[in-house]
Protein backbone atom coordinates (compact mmCIF):
# COMPACT_ATOMS: atom_id res chain seq x y z
CA UNK A 1 0.00 0.00 0.00
CA UNK A 2 1.07 3.44 -0.96
CA UNK A 3 0.26 6.34 1.33
CA UNK A 4 0.83 10.14 1.21
CA UNK A 5 1.91 11.88 4.36
CA UNK A 6 0.54 15.20 4.26
CA UNK A 7 0.40 18.06 6.38
CA UNK A 8 -2.92 19.97 7.66
CA UNK A 9 -3.71 21.34 4.74
CA UNK A 10 -2.88 18.23 2.53
CA UNK A 11 0.17 19.45 1.14
CA UNK A 12 2.42 16.60 0.63
CA UNK A 13 5.29 16.05 2.51
CA UNK A 14 6.21 12.31 0.93
CA UNK A 15 5.34 9.20 -0.21
CA UNK A 16 6.10 5.64 1.96
CA UNK A 17 5.20 2.19 0.76
CA UNK A 18 4.64 -0.34 3.31
CA UNK A 19 6.71 -2.94 1.20
CA UNK A 20 9.33 -0.52 1.81
CA UNK A 21 8.56 1.59 5.29
CA UNK A 22 7.98 0.06 8.64
CA UNK A 23 6.87 3.12 9.80
CA UNK A 24 4.20 5.68 7.89
CA UNK A 25 3.99 9.24 10.00
CA UNK A 26 0.91 10.72 10.84
CA UNK A 27 -1.02 12.03 8.77
CA UNK A 28 -1.90 10.25 5.89
CA UNK A 29 -3.91 9.39 2.99
CA UNK A 30 -3.85 5.90 1.33
CA UNK A 31 -3.57 6.41 -2.59
CA UNK A 32 -3.80 3.54 -5.74
CA UNK A 33 -0.43 3.17 -7.48
CA UNK A 34 -2.39 4.60 -10.13
CA UNK A 35 -3.15 7.93 -8.54
CA UNK A 36 0.93 7.92 -7.00
CA UNK A 37 2.10 7.75 -10.52
CA UNK A 38 -0.16 10.44 -11.74
CA UNK A 39 1.39 12.61 -8.89
CA UNK A 40 5.06 11.82 -9.94
CA UNK A 41 4.37 12.22 -13.00
CA UNK A 42 2.59 15.71 -12.93
CA UNK A 43 4.33 16.96 -10.33
CA UNK A 44 1.21 17.46 -7.73
CA UNK A 45 2.09 18.86 -4.40
CA UNK A 46 -1.29 18.56 -2.67
CA UNK A 47 -3.10 15.14 -1.86
CA UNK A 48 -7.08 15.44 -1.43
CA UNK A 49 -8.66 13.37 0.92
CA UNK A 50 -9.81 10.32 -1.77
CA UNK A 51 -6.13 10.11 -3.02
CA UNK A 52 -6.52 12.24 -6.28
CA UNK A 53 -3.83 14.74 -6.64
CA UNK A 54 -3.27 18.43 -7.50
CA UNK A 55 -0.73 21.14 -8.15
CA UNK A 56 -2.09 23.80 -5.76
CA UNK A 57 -0.34 26.75 -4.80
CA UNK A 58 0.09 26.90 -0.90
CA UNK A 59 1.72 30.83 -0.91
CA UNK A 60 0.11 32.94 0.64
CA UNK A 61 -1.38 36.57 -1.01
CA UNK A 62 1.37 38.70 0.59
CA UNK A 63 4.06 35.72 -0.53
CA UNK A 64 2.58 35.52 -4.11
CA UNK A 65 2.29 39.43 -4.29
CA UNK A 66 6.43 39.76 -3.32
CA UNK A 67 7.29 37.32 -5.51
CA UNK A 68 5.12 38.31 -8.41
CA UNK A 69 6.69 41.61 -7.90
CA UNK A 70 10.36 40.27 -7.83
CA UNK A 71 9.54 38.46 -11.36
CA UNK A 72 8.46 41.88 -12.87
CA UNK A 73 11.14 44.20 -11.94
CA UNK A 74 13.66 41.41 -12.77
CA UNK A 75 11.88 41.74 -16.49
CA UNK A 76 11.83 45.37 -16.53
CA UNK A 77 15.59 45.49 -15.50
CA UNK A 78 16.29 43.23 -18.59
CA UNK A 79 14.56 45.70 -20.58
CA UNK A 80 16.31 48.59 -19.10
CA UNK A 81 19.74 46.99 -19.51
CA UNK A 82 19.17 46.41 -23.24
CA UNK A 83 18.57 49.96 -23.81
CA UNK A 84 21.16 51.57 -21.23
CA UNK A 85 23.74 51.76 -24.26
CA UNK A 86 21.82 54.72 -25.19
CA UNK A 87 21.74 56.54 -22.59
CA UNK A 88 25.72 56.51 -22.44
CA UNK A 89 26.56 60.40 -21.84
CA UNK A 90 28.27 60.19 -25.40
CA UNK A 91 24.37 59.39 -26.41
CA UNK A 92 21.18 61.65 -26.75
CA UNK A 93 18.31 59.75 -25.93
CA UNK A 94 15.69 60.89 -27.94
CA UNK A 95 12.45 61.61 -26.72
CA UNK A 96 10.69 58.52 -27.30
CA UNK A 97 13.12 56.40 -25.67
CA UNK A 98 13.63 58.65 -22.61
CA UNK A 99 9.55 58.27 -22.51
CA UNK A 100 9.95 54.59 -22.54
CA UNK A 101 12.61 53.87 -20.08
CA UNK A 102 11.02 56.57 -17.80
CA UNK A 103 7.80 54.13 -18.31
CA UNK A 104 9.49 50.79 -17.28
CA UNK A 105 10.92 52.40 -14.23
CA UNK A 106 7.40 53.59 -13.39
CA UNK A 107 5.46 50.59 -13.99
CA UNK A 108 5.84 49.16 -10.65
CA UNK A 109 4.77 51.93 -8.86
CA UNK A 110 1.32 51.51 -7.15
CA UNK A 111 1.11 48.08 -7.63
CA UNK A 112 -0.55 45.80 -4.29
CA UNK A 113 -1.34 42.96 -5.48
CA UNK A 114 -0.79 40.26 -7.69
CA UNK A 115 -3.83 40.34 -10.31
CA UNK A 116 -2.35 44.06 -10.78
CA UNK A 117 1.44 42.68 -11.37
CA UNK A 118 -0.33 40.07 -13.87
CA UNK A 119 -2.55 42.70 -15.26
CA UNK A 120 1.09 45.26 -16.21
CA UNK A 121 0.96 46.72 -19.69
CA UNK A 122 4.38 47.08 -21.42
CA UNK A 123 5.70 50.22 -23.02
CA UNK A 124 6.22 49.83 -26.21
CA UNK A 125 9.77 50.03 -27.02
CA UNK A 126 10.79 52.97 -30.04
Amino acid sequence: MIYAHIDSNNKLLGWYDTNVHSVIPEPKIQVSETQWKISIEHNHNKVNNDGSTESFDFRNEEEKFSEDLENLRSKRNIKLAETDYLALSDNTLSDDMRTYRQDLRDLTNGLTTSAQVSAVIWPTKP
